[in-house]
C-alpha cells in the first residue's frame, strides 16, 4: 500500500500538464458554445403572440426548447425577450412586472436550467 501511494504521488506531478491541457480544451469548447448557443435554451413555445402583463407564458407540459428540432404551433421565442414589433412599431416592455422568469429551473428535462451556455461558467459546467 505504501508503494502504491508513493507511485500515485510521483505520477501526479507528471499528470499536471495533462490536466492543464484538459481544462484548456474544455475552456475552448465552452467559449465556442457560448458564442454559438447563448440564450438558445431559453427559447420555448409560447401560448400567445404577445406577452400578457409583460410575461411570455410558455405552453404547459411542453418542456422542450424550440427552434432546431421542435417547431411550435403558435410562436417560438425567448421567455426573456422584452422587445417585439406590433403593427410595425417597436414595443419595449420593462422586465420588472415578470413574476417568475426562472420557471425553467424547475423542469427536469431542461436539466433544471444548469446545462446552458448563457455564460462561460455555465458552459464550462455543462461540458465538465
Amino acid at each position: 500500500m505504501k508503494l502504491l501511494m508513493r507511485t500515485l504521488i510521483a505520477s501526479a506531478n507528471r499528470l499536471r500538464f495533462l490536466v492543464i491541457l484538459y481544462f484548456f480544451v474544455i475552456m475552448m469548447f465552452a467559449i465556442i458554445g457560448v458564442n454559438l448557443m447563448q440564450g438558445v435554451t431559453t427559447f420555448r413555445c409560447r401560448q400567445t403572440l404577445y406577452p400578457i402583463r409583460g410575461d411570455w407564458l410558455p405552453i404547459r407540459d411542453d418542456s422542450r426548447s424550440c427552434g432546431w428540432s421542435h417547431s411550435c404551433e403558435i410562436t417560438c421565442g425567448s421567455l426573456y425577450q422584452n422587445e417585439f414589433f406590433i403593427n410595425g412599431s417597436l414595443v419595449v416592455l420593462p422586465m420588472t412586472n415578470v413574476t417568475h422568469l426562472d420557471r425553467d429551473s424547475e423542469i427536469k428535462e431542461l436539466f433544471f436550467n444548469y446545462a446552458t451556455f448563457d455564460n462561460l461558467f455555465r458552459g464550462f459546467l455543462t461540458l465538465f
